[in-house]
């Protein structure tokens, strides 16, 4: 995602990258620190599949963010729909564990 906000022409100076995490609530709690006004808005930069369950660990964080979704690129359909499939799962998953 680095690469495309370059591509984009955002100086590297504004682009914060976490590299410990296995998972989007550890991404999440990893990069506050890297967060220079975490009471301002967030972009988020991810695949569109995923983008809800990001603002909504976000969100349970309490963080106020956004999500920024770039074209898939040549990912093929049945590997695009599997990943919607799995982050289906996910959400449901982390809603679920939010309410015990």
């Amino acid at each position: 995602m680095r690469d495309l906000w370059r591509a984009a022409g955002v100086p590297d100076s504004a682009i914060a990258v976490e590299t410990a995490s296995t998972t989007t609530l550890e991404n999440l709690r990893f990069a506050l620190p890297l967060l220079r006004n975490p009471a301002g808005p967030v972009v988020i930069v991810t695949d569109r599949y995923h983008a809800c369950r990001a603002r909504l660990i976000a969100r349970h964080l309490g963080l106020h963010a956004t999500t920024d979704c770039p074209d898939r690129g040549n990912t093929t359909r049945w590997r695009y729909l599997r990943s919607w499939l799995r982050d289906l799962v996910a959400t449901v998953a982390f809603m679920l564990g939010r309410r015990r």
